[in-house]
This record gives C-alpha cells, sequence and structure tokens, in this order.
C-alpha cells in the first residue's frame, strides 16, 4: 500500500470519525496499517447489503447536492486512488455491480 493511500484514508477517519469507517477489499497484510483508519475488512464492500447507500463515482450523472446528502445512510467511497486520466474503474467495479444504490458525483 502506497504512503499517500493512507494519507487519505487518515483524512477520511479525521473527517468522519473512526467508529463511521469501514475500509473494505483490504488485503490481510495492510491490516493492522488500516485499522487505526477504521474498521477493516478483506470482503469487498459488494458483498454486503447496505441499505440506503451513495455509491460517490465521478461518471455518475448527477451531483450530490447538501439536500440529497442528508437523505443517505452510508456513502460509499470508491477507493480507487491514483488514477490520472480517469479509467472510470469505480462505476465498471462498484457502481455497476450494487443494484439499487444511489449514484453521485462530487461535482467541479
Amino acid at each position: 500500500m502506497f504512503p499517500w493511500c493512507l494519507i487519505e484514508y487518515e483524512h477520511i477517519a479525521r473527517l468522519v470519525g473512526k467508529r463511521h469507517v469501514l475500509f473494505t477489499n483490504v488485503p490481510r497484510r495492510d491490516h493492522a496499517r488500516v485499522r487505526k483508519f477504521g474498521s477493516v475488512e478483506v470482503k469487498s464492500v459488494v458483498d454486503y447489503e447496505i441499505g440506503n447507500a451513495c455509491v460517490l463515482d465521478p461518471q455518475a450523472s448527477q451531483v450530490l447536492t447538501p439536500e440529497d446528502a442528508r437523505g443517505f445512510g452510508a456513502f460509499i467511497f470508491g477507493g480507487i486512488l491514483g488514477d490520472a486520466p480517469k479509467r472510470g474503474r469505480t462505476k465498471t467495479l462498484l457502481t455497476k455491480r450494487m443494484a439499487g444504490v444511489a449514484v453521485r458525483n462530487l461535482g467541479g
């Protein structure tokens, strides 16, 4: 795992609180390093039943607004970091595999 990835995870934990973060699809060899920022699982998020969730996908057609953000119980960040130019991996690996979840982008 790259050091910048851990910096991103630490930032997320600081923003929302460690007890509100679940990192999924993390190889066992990295659990100890990631666990200090939240709960850690080997399973992919697509293997969970998550109600009232929103996938944050840069390729989503709809922008997340403050009004609709309050209506979701969970946000799923792709965690697919470091692509320039973007290749649409969040859409391929998460959005298409999670039927029924809302999908938004962060704008900009």
